[in-house]
């Protein structure tokens, strides 16, 4: 029992996690900061109390706060643009958050309190003094922080299982293009809408180089830094190429190609070839008929994907 219980926490912590965007880190070192302020000027542990002046009091018991801000910022804005292979976004779990955003950011803000506290109290900065701080700014922020995550995590887990399962229920079978040059909703072909071309032709940015493929044929285009991997079917087995262009350039190419859709910003999606849409914290990923890639969605793009797969 005890190894099961162990289990199931650990795959928790290893489950996908949203990268906070730079508005939320910035938030989140805000709101830290006010609250590890609030939490000293109204409890005033650690001997606080015996401090005179209660507007000197106050400016120093705010430089902490201030500095949580400081710290939370930089570490959140310059460690992932240096080691840009530990903070991958896709690759980024509860436990990760937990850790590079949660752990490294109290134990840099213990540090620099410690150096903080020299300078406004004239002590001497002693190995006691850093354990006492690290442990102390550890036993104020690290339980909210990590009630604050979990909270969040299990919020949007829930929305987004809620939101696949609705989509599931009313995904429809994949649709041959070649049989029909009417829209993707079958209810819809009386409407009047452009002919489905009978091969698309995609041609790199200096001209040397083109794919070419019928529109059912089409699963997904990826971008990768200054290329574009086009994922297609050849006899019904996936297959790989890289062109070189941007994302935008694949759109307007591909733009006369029925259920072709921008579903990130690093992605462009044939609806026809969906299967599954699958969700957990980060968001929805759509699984492809005659591909084992899972396709992430970008929040922005939710709304039309589910008008896309008729989903109500």
């Amino acid at each position: 029992m005890g190894l099961y219980l162990h289990t199931m926490n650990l795959n928790v912590l290893l489950q996908p996690h949203p990268f906070p965007g730079r508005r939320h880190l910035l938030s989140t070192g805000a709101i830290m900061g006010l609250c590890i302020f609030l939490f000293l000027q109204i409890f005033q542990p650690f001997g606080l109390s015996t401090l005179e002046g209660s507007w000197h009091k106050t400016m120093l018991l705010a430089g902490y706060g201030i500095i949580t801000f400081g710290v939370v910022g930089i570490n959140g804005l310059l460690l992932p643009a240096i080691f840009k292979r530990i903070y991958n976004a896709t690759r980024w779990t509860l436990l990760k958050d937990l850790f590079y955003f949660g752990v490294l950011n109290f134990l840099t803000v213990s540090v620099v309190n410690v150096f903080y506290s020299s300078w406004a109290f004239g002590y001497a900065v002693s190995a006691s003094r850093l354990f006492f701080a690290v442990s102390s700014t550890f036993a104020v922020g690290m339980f909210p922080f990590a009630i604050i995550i979990l909270f969040r995590h299990n919020r949007l887990l829930r929305y987004h299982l809620q939101l696949a399962k609705e989509m599931n229920i009313h995904l429809p079978a994949p649709i041959n293009t070649k049989a029909t040059n009417a829209s993707f909703h079958t209810e819809s072909a009386t409407e009047i809408t452009p002919a489905v071309p009978t091969a698309i032709t995609i041609k790199s940015e200096n001209g040397y180089e083109q794919l070419s493929f019928a529109p059912d044929e089409f699963l997904y285009a990826e971008s990768a830094d200054n290329y574009v991997k086009f994922c297609v079917l050849t006899n019904g087995i996936p297959s790989t190429k890289m062109l070189r262009l941007t994302m935008k350039q694949a759109e307007e190419q591909l733009q006369n190609a029925v259920g072709v859709v921008r579903c990130h910003r690093s992605y462009l999606v044939n609806v026809h070839r969906v299967t599954h849409v699958e969700g957990n914290a980060q968001g929805l990923r759509l699984t492809l008929h005659g591909s084992d890639a899972e396709i992430p969605v970008a929040r922005s793009a939710v709304n039309s994907i589910r008008t896309l797969l008729h989903t109500p």
